[in-house]
This record gives C-alpha cells, structure tokens and sequence, in this order.
C-alpha cells in the first residue's frame, strides 16, 4: 500500500491535521493520529516506510503497529530525550519501553524511517540504519497508523509492504544499546548489543495505491 498524502483518504484520522505539497502536518495540538483501515493492511511479514519530520526539538513521531494478539505497538522518534524506542501503545500513547536507544534527531530534518515486522522479530530503521532490533515474534496484525506527539511532526511518502531491498548501511562506530529483547510476548531476556551493521536487512516499497494520487 502506498500513499502520496495528497489528501487525508484513505486514511481514517482523530485530531487536527493538514495536507499540503504531500505532506501530512498534525497539530495544533492534541495527539493526532492517522489509522489505515484494516482491509488495506498487509497480515504476513511487511515494511513500513514514511518519511518524517519533526518540528520542534520536543515533539515526538511515531510509526503505529499491531500484531497478530492484537497488542498495539510503537516505534518512535522522540526529540524531546533524543532517543529512539519501540514501545507497547495503546490510542497511539506508549506505555513502556521495550527498547530505547539513544539518538540524536535535530528539528525541522526529514528522516527515512523503515519497520520491519515479521515471524522473525522487529526491526526499526533510521536513514538505512538498523538503531533497534528485537527477536521477538510480533507478526504483523490488522492496524497500521501514525501518531504525533508533544508538538507538530510532519509526515510524507508512506508505503507498506513486502520487505525485498537490501539495506547494508552501518554504524560509523559499533554501538551497545540499553535494551531488553522481547521472548515472545512481554517476556524479557537480559541486555544485548544490537548489530553494527544493517547488512541482510531488507526492506520494501512497492504496494497497491492507497493515495488520490491519481483522482
């Protein structure tokens, strides 16, 4: 699935939000978020990709998930502690961290943010950087959305589908992530070091249209 955000269909939205030139703005205020209906969403193992902005050193944007037991996830790129996390969500509002990584995010710059949800674990990526990763089986469910937070954040340029690009990007410098890797769900093994290296990730971009591209 593919949207151009040239208008908010197909997506179904709470809280206030803009298009303008392709670009979904959320705010003033309020938690905005934006739901894919559920007959759009891919069930087998998929990538999520969106382009995102935030617009001030405090906002936060996440990108929303559920998986198959029906648990709402989030992965979100915080600027207000300059860290990444994968958390369990609920209306969009996490409520814990699985697993938070320092990064720093600089206001007003547009960051490529891919997800990978599949039988094998969830992986979470900034620019075709691997910064979170769990070997947690969270196989995708029926939701898919996009959330604001703590000021405006803008979104462009989201797809949803089979992972099939090769990523190979990696750290400038190898990295050990405070983190917890989920067993299943909501078990936690102890800390890992998370891979230097995106080297055999995959990821995807092609889908069906979802957007008024061209209506």
């Amino acid at each position: 699935a593919r949207s151009d955000f040239s208008s908010l269909a197909p997506w179904i939205s709470t809280g206030n939000w803009t298009i303008q030139n392709g670009t979904a703005t959320s705010g003033p205020g309020g938690s905005p978020t934006l739901m894919l209906p559920a007959n759009l969403t891919p069930q087998a193992s998929l990538n999520i990709s969106v382009r995102a902005r935030l617009l001030s050193n405090t906002s936060q944007a996440s990108v929303l998930f559920s998986s198959a037991n029906g648990s709402g996830y989030a992965f979100e790129l915080r600027g207000w502690d300059g860290t990444v996390a994968l958390s369990p969500a609920v209306n969009g509002s996490a409520t814990s961290n699985l697993i938070t990584a320092p990064f720093p995010l600089q206001a007003n710059r547009w960051y490529d943010v891919d997800v990978i949800v599949s039988p094998a674990g969830t992986s979470s990526y900034v620019d075709g950087v691997r910064v979170l990763q769990t070997g947690s089986v969270l196989r995708p469910g029926t939701a898919i959305g996009l959330h604001g937070y703590n000021g405006a954040v803008q979104f462009r340029t989201f797809t949803v589908g089979t992972p099939h690009v090769a990523i190979s990007t990696p750290w400038p410098t190898p990295r050990t992530y405070m983190a917890v890797a989920l067993d299943g769900f909501g078990a936690s093994s102890p800390e890992y070091s998370a891979p230097a290296s995106a080297a055999g990730h995959t990821t995807g971009r092609a889908g069906i249209d979802i957007g008024n591209a061209s209506q």
